[in-house]
């Protein structure tokens, strides 16, 4: 499922991101060397843009779940 189906609108992806935040340039140096740097996408929706978002994500979120029958 593309997340912005739902509603979100794509900002920007904030890049080479420490997931702790870069302390200082040793720090960084060696995240990188170990591959703990990575790329985040960030989406916003605002207070006005939240019902019709969570109404929209709700709807396939049920459309999408296994329908369990209870066991006898």
């Amino acid at each position: 499922m593309t997340f912005t189906l739902v509603g979100p609108a794509f900002e920007g992806t904030l890049v080479r991101l420490e997931p702790l935040g870069p302390h200082h340039a040793a720090d960084l140096a060696a995240a990188a060397e170990e591959g703990r740097l990575r790329d985040s996408a960030i989406y916003s929706v605002t207070a006005a843009e939240w019902p019709a978002c969570r109404e929209r994500l709700e709807r396939r979120v049920r459309s999408a779940a296994p329908v369990l029958t209870p066991r006898r």
